[in-house]
C-alpha cells in the first residue's frame, strides 16, 4: 500500500509503447497506468489487454487517476483489447545462440 519515491523526470523519456496483459482494473494497476501517462512524455501507445473493457468499481482508485485514464482512452493513447493479438506483439525479441 506504499508508493515509493518516483524516478527522475528523464528516466522514462524514451518509452514509446507499453503493453500490460491481464489488466484487471485494480488500484495498483490503475496507479501504474496513471503514473506512465504522467511521466512518460514520449509515450505514443499504451495497450491494456483486459477481460473487462470498462473500469470496474474497485475501492481505492483515485478519481483523478480514472479521469486521466478515461481521457487517454478517449484520445486514443490507451487501447483496450480483450485479445492479445498479433497487432500488439512486442517490437523486440530475445535471440539465443549456442556457442
Amino acid at each position: 500500500n506504499y508508493v515509493g519515491v518516483e524516478p527522475p523526470e528523464d528516466v522514462l523519456e524514451n518509452l514509446k509503447v507499453v503493453k500490460i496483459t491481464n489488466f484487471n482494473w485494480n488500484r495498483i494497476e490503475v496507479q501504474l497506468v496513471s503514473f506512465l501517462l504522467r511521466k512518460a512524455s514520449s509515450l505514443h501507445k499504451l495497450v491494456l489487454v483486459t477481460p473487462s473493457l470498462v473500469p470496474l468499481d474497485v475501492i481505492g482508485i483515485q478519481k483523478e487517476d480514472l479521469l486521466l485514464v478515461g481521457e487517454a482512452v478517449a484520445n486514443g493513447k490507451i487501447i483496450l483489447s480483450k485479445l492479445d493479438d498479433a497487432a500488439t506483439k512486442p517490437f523486440h525479441s530475445d535471440v539465443f545462440a549456442e556457442v
